[in-house]
């Protein structure tokens, strides 16, 4: 583990960044390349020179490109996209430069134990289908900049009206896309 910590303690900080992001997604889960950069991209992780979209979106494969030993490559899935996750030690690691700034929700107990300073958030849908947070969780963690909805085994299974109440419980005011 010492090695590894050597090999993050050399990053440059915007990759450390995009690194502890991963640490949204649970072990072994299956991360789509261009939907993370995607997400690097939209929490403003990506330095770019230009405002150019294509370059933008360059500079955040290359970052995943500098990443990428950090990654595993999955079997090939049917829709020929790729598909990568952490080793298990590459992943605790990732959690543990978290720093609970970012935080995932794996099992029902842990909503209880979102660090107040989290500001991202990730919950892993439970096998019972359950989405639902008490209220108290959304107060307390209003100023979350990032709440990810994961689910590994269905595209769609969260309703409109699932996620209007939960935007809303952060707060009334509230927007989303």
């Amino acid at each position: 583990m010492a090695i590894l910590r050597l090999s993050y303690n050399y990053l440059p900080r915007h990759l450390k960044i995009c690194f502890a992001y991963c640490s949204l997604y649970p072990k072994d889960f299956e991360i789509q390349r261009f939907d993370l950069v995607d997400m690097w991209n939209a929490q403003g992780f990506i330095q770019s020179t230009t405002s150019n979209r294509d370059n933008v979106e360059d500079v955040a494969n290359s970052y995943f490109v500098d990443l990428l030993s950090f990654f595993q490559e999955t079997e090939e899935h049917e829709s020929f996209m790729q598909f990568y996750k952490m080793h298990d030690l590459i992943h605790d690691l990732s959690k543990e430069f978290a720093d609970g700034e970012f935080f995932s929700i794996i099992k029902p107990e842990d909503i209880k134990i979102v660090p107040d300073q989290s500001l991202h958030a990730s919950f892993l849908l439970w096998i019972n289908g359950s989405s639902e947070f008490p209220n108290s969780f959304y107060r307390k963690h209003m100023k979350l900049s990032t709440f990810s909805y994961l689910n590994s085994y269905s595209m769609s299974v969260m309703s409109n009206s699932t996620l209007e109440r939960m935007i809303s419980s952060f707060h009334p005011c509230a927007s989303y896309i």
